[in-house]
Order: structure tokens, then sequence, then C-alpha cells
């Protein structure tokens, strides 16, 4: 069944509750946030989520009641843009005050990609602002910026173990061995990444990731991001265009 919105427009998210695989919450592009109790059998509108481009869901794994939700400006008199918080597992909404617009920022706040640290339960978020940091389940935050020059737009990024975060947009690739408190440049073979659409960290070391570009080649590493390495580019779609995204 589907839900009664018209013009909801594609899923940008889909979240599923660890404590209940029965809920379920859903992004979308221009109709805001819908929740499912049933495994997706019958759907409902989250009307107390006052936005209407909802990109990104997730449920914290160390208290599910706890929802990091996130949205695109919407040039409102108070934009709604940027993160949402629920402490009652998606029920009910709060949005987290905008930080301060860097330098070279493009529009009011719009976030977009959220990746939790497994062994900390830090929670990272990527926004045309940086990226937003929350050591507390999403309570309290805090800015930082991977690129001090140029669009500091943080268009993917993904936590690691040990405290090692990867960032990317059009100003390049940044990494953080600190938890995000300092950034450095990767050592060798970022140049060939261009456009990046977004990164996937490996299930089978903590120190190695994937990353796509707009033109579908595919990227990784295995020191955390300090080198990279181009995977065939028999893959790479010829005709560019959108790239996508790697698990």
């Amino acid at each position: 069944m589907e839900p009664d919105v018209n013009e909801g427009g594609r899923v940008n998210g889909i979240a599923v509750n660890p404590s209940n695989n029965k809920n379920v919450l859903v992004t979308s592009e221009s109709g805001g946030m819908f929740v499912s109790n049933d495994g997706g059998q019958t759907w409902g509108h989250v009307d107390t989520l006052p936005v209407f481009q909802t990109n990104t869901v997730v449920f914290v794994p160390a208290n599910p009641n706890i929802v990091i939700a996130t949205a695109a400006a919407d040039f409102n008199a108070v934009n709604g843009g940027g993160i949402w918080r629920s402490s009652d597992g998606g029920v009910n909404w709060t949005e987290i005050p905008n930080p301060p617009i860097p330098v070279n920022a493009n529009g009011p706040m719009s976030a977009t990609e959220v990746s939790i640290a497994s062994d900390t339960g830090t929670i990272y978020v990527a926004s045309n602002f940086g990226v937003s940091v929350s050591a507390d389940q999403g309570s309290h935050w805090t800015q930082t910026q991977p690129f001090t020059s140029g669009d500091p737009t943080v268009a993917s990024l993904v936590a690691m173990n040990g405290g090692h975060v990867l960032a990317g947009g059009s100003s390049g690739v940044s990494r953080s061995t600190d938890g995000g408190v300092h950034w450095l440049t990767p050592t060798a073979n970022t140049d060939g990444i261009t456009g990046l659409h977004a990164f996937g960290r490996s299930p089978f070391s903590e120190d190695q990731a994937y990353v796509v570009d707009r033109n579908t080649a595919l990227f990784y590493t295995e020191d955390a991001g300090d080198h990279w390495k181009s995977i065939s580019t028999s893959a790479s779609n010829k005709k560019g265009g959108c790239g996508g995204i790697s698990f």
C-alpha cells in the first residue's frame, strides 16, 4: 500500500530499527518521511517532521530510541535543513540548531549523509557546512572543517574505528586520525577521484574503505585513506554521468 502523499519523489534512505525489524523509516526526495510498523506492508507519513526533502535516517545502534535524520535547506525564515533528532523512535522530532555559516558556504545548511563509528558510537553528519560531530547520541554537536579553503561541502563521509574518518566533496578527499579534530590530506592517488559520490567501509578491515566517483570508477584504500588505488576501469561508465554508492 503506497502512502497517500502526492509527489513524494524517490526514496533517499531507509533505516530498520535494530530492536524491531518491523519498524522501518524511509526518507524521500519531496515527501518528507514515511514509517511502517509491519515490515513495509503498510505505510504512514511522519507528520511531526516538518521538512519535505529528507536525505538520510539512522537508528543509533546503542539506543534505537534515538534516531538521526538529515534534510536539505528549504529557505524558510528558519531553515529546516540540517540535522533532526528523535528520542522516541521517530515519533516526534527536534531540529538541531544550525551552526554558524562557514566561509565560502553555498546557501543555508543542507545535511546529507550520516555515519556512526562502531567502536565509540560517535555520530558524524556531512553537510555543505562541513562535518557535524556528536559524542553523546546527538544531544550536543560540534562542527569541524575537513576543507579549510575552497568549498567546505562534504558530500560523503565514513567513520571507521580508532578515530579514523574520511570525508570527501568537490574540494577533494580529507582524512582524520583523531575523530575529526584535525584533518589531513591523503599522501597519494586522490587526483583520479573526480566528483566523489560515496564512501563505503569494508567489513573485513578497519583500515579499508572504498569510494565511487561520478564516472562510476571505484577506488580503495588499505590504510584508512592515506593512499588510494584504482580498481579496474572496465566497470567505468564511459558516457559519464551519475556515479554510484559502494557497500
